[in-house]
């Protein structure tokens, strides 16, 4: 099988396996192709599949092949990614359409064109009110190039090396806003969940609650911030939902605290005992400085 040499070194490069100076054999290339293969399938170990979420997300890269392997883990998760080779393509494509993310390879071709563009898209997050996440990716190991890149606004630096497709769509994942008809959550911090419960009608709401709260428990995420300010009214039955998420929170060594509860609600945990052990507050900064002081 014929393969080109600048072909065969970027596919090698996407696969992240280092090319030896012996001649490269075609099982070598599928080695590789194989590797390609395994990260476009990461996605569905990422949690993003079940977010049932649309992301308008853009890849900014000059480099076709890591073009079509990013874009492929995108469109597996639902989204159809738009694609920019260069800074002119970039802006166009943010002055038409409103994005959630915006992927930028520094080197477009040379760095001053991705430093360029990362300062022009701040200025247009600014003036124009857009809160799109800049991520910078890059292979540079340079720290005064990436502590600059923090200065002058990006939202993350992922390396270019292995995994960082796996990198991104963690992030991604980290940041992701869910929405159902009986809760919503975010995360504000790395290690924070927070819920904002709207209504609990019958065991199968609270056991799908219970169920994604576990999941984002055991994925790192052991405090959880209970936002009750919408829920119009309490069934007292349910009042078991606060101490099983309670009790998942200090198995994992996390914190549980209830924010904005409806004196039904202060009024159940003071009626089931819990009212001395999970902590109520009435803002989101107590809050989180409950769970970040030991």
């Amino acid at each position: 099988m014929f393969v080109d040499d600048d072909i065969t070194e970027k596919i090698f490069e996407l696969a992240q396996i280092k090319i030896s100076g012996e001649e490269i054999t075609q099982s070598d290339i599928m080695k590789a192709l194989i590797e390609i293969e395994r990260k476009l399938n990461f996605f569905s170990n990422t949690g993003l599949t079940q977010t049932q979420n649309k992301f308008n997300i853009m890849v900014v890269d000059d480099l076709e092949l890591s073009i079509f392997q990013f874009t492929q883990l995108l469109k597996k998760m639902g989204t159809s990614p738009s694609v920019a080779r260069s800074k002119e393509e970039a802006m166009a494509e943010i002055r038409k359409k409103d994005f959630d993310y915006i992927i930028v390879d520094l080197y477009l071709p040379d760095l001053n064109d991705g430093l360029s563009l990362i300062t022009e898209m701040i200025k247009y997050k600014q003036n124009y009110n857009q809160n799109f996440k800049i991520l910078a990716i890059s292979s540079t190991d340079d720290k005064k190039i990436i502590e600059n890149l923090y200065t002058m606004g990006i939202d993350e630096f992922i390396a270019k090396n292995q995994n960082w497709h796996e990198e991104i769509l963690k992030y991604i994942a980290n940041n992701v806003i869910i929405e159902n008809d009986n809760y919503s959550v975010f995360v504000c911090e790395n290690n924070i969940s927070v819920y904002e419960i709207k209504h609990i009608y019958n065991e199968n709401d609270k056991k799908s609650l219970l169920e994604h709260i576990a999941a984002s428990i055991y994925s790192q995420k052991p405090n959880i911030i209970l936002n009750v300010e919408r829920m119009k009214s309490f069934n007292e039955n349910y009042t078991s939902l606060f101490s099983e998420i309670y009790k998942m929170c200090s198995e994992a060594n996390g914190k549980m605290v209830i924010l904005s509860p409806s004196s039904e609600i202060e009024t159940a945990l003071k009626n089931a005992f819990l009212d001395g052990v999970i902590k109520t507050v009435t803002n989101i900064n107590d809050a989180i400085k409950i769970i970040k002081n030991n």
